[in-house]
């Protein structure tokens, strides 16, 4: 597996906490890349733009990292790109590929269906060594709603990947992501274990019957409707293929010029400390928009998108009511911004 000065390529926009969580530990540098065949604010990952980070990125990558459902974009990625792009890496290079599934459950119907990594028609006719070089993973946080619950699951048939996570005689670990308390143990064996502290698979249905079930996936997709009749109110645009995870990708490159620069070099000075790489103006429409409306969102380049203005907004983090609200009270924030331009013009 993975040595210190390996290399992990990742389709951006992406999840901010990937460089840290893969340099932290087994040291491995992590490298987004763009999704240029189709044209940079279209997020769509194609088997070239694949290719192109492969080929382009010295040394050569040792893993490829997809995470299905998308973070930050909602969306899962279509079954012909995924089956292209395994059939790819798996046959034509020696690249692993870690499938993030943590929002497998986080499904609100449309769009294109989820297929799970060892589902997949490239990773069944692969030959053993390809199988052992695919790695999904998933936990609890998100599907679950139990963020603070950082427990997870690594699908793999890789020895060497069981190893590592099992530990040796002193209990060294690559398992480790946060401290597994009592509290934690407590709270979860009993979805997943029986009297004896074994593994059982029917406690394990039922679990995910409760917490991910019909009625969790209801909730969910009455919030997201919720949502983007809010958004499409206030005449906010988002990327539209929105399918799963709980996220909205929100373009609002129309405003990012009409925030001014604030007086004074102390904030130009914590901004460049804390977000080197941030076009200021994306930095400066974020701040205006929780000042103004209350709404906290994640700046895109934050999540290594390329270009500025676009966001990521989380549409589970509060009750309907208050997100619709959050929306509507953001809309007109924004909108305020364009005025002076409409009067002048």
């Amino acid at each position: 597996m993975g040595t210190p000065g390996d290399v992990a390529i990742s389709p951006a926009p992406l999840w901010y906490g990937f460089p840290w969580s893969f340099a932290q530990r087994p040291r491995v540098s992590f490298v987004p890349f763009d999704l240029l065949e189709k044209g940079i604010d279209k997020f769509e990952l194609t088997l070239e733009d694949v290719k192109r980070a492969c080929l382009s990125v010295q040394p050569q990558p040792k893993f490829l990292v997809l995470t299905n459902p998308r973070n930050p974009l909602g969306g899962n990625y279509s079954p012909e790109t995924l089956n292209a792009i395994y059939k790819w890496v798996l046959e034509e290079t020696r690249m692993h590929i870690i499938s993030d599934e943590i929002y497998f459950f986080s499904q609100v119907g449309g769009g294109e269906p989820f297929v799970p990594a060892f589902a997949l028609d490239a990773v069944r006719e692969a030959g053993e060594d390809g199988r052992e070089r695919v790695h999904a993973v998933w936990g609890l946080a998100k599907d679950f709603g139990m963020s603070g619950f950082k427990v997870g699951f690594v699908i793999s048939r890789n020895q060497k990947v069981h190893a590592l996570m099992s530990g040796d005689a002193s209990l060294r670990t690559m398992a480790w992501f946060t401290p597994f308390d009592s509290l934690k143990y407590r709270t979860l064996a009993p979805l997943f274990l029986d009297g004896d502290g074994l593994p059982d698979p029917a406690l394990a249905q039922q679990a995910m019957q409760l917490y991910a079930g019909p009625e969790a996936s209801s909730l969910l997709r009455t919030q997201y409707a919720a949502t983007r009749e809010a958004l499409a109110s206030a005449r906010l645009k988002f990327l539209d293929h929105n399918s799963s995870a709980i996220f909205f990708w929100l373009d609002l490159r129309e405003f990012l010029d009409r925030v001014p620069p604030p007086d004074g070099s102390e904030h130009q000075a914590l901004h460049k400390a804390l977000h080197p790489d941030i076009d200021p103006r994306e930095e400066r429409l974020s701040e205006y928009i929780t000042a103004s409306s209350g709404v906290s969102l994640i700046p895109g380049q934050e999540c290594f998108s390329r270009e500025p203005g676009f966001f990521r907004m989380c549409y589970t983090a509060e009750p309907k009511d208050r997100v619709v609200k959050g929306i509507e009270r953001m809309g007109r924030s924004l909108h305020a911004l364009l005025k002076p331009l409409a009067v002048n013009a």
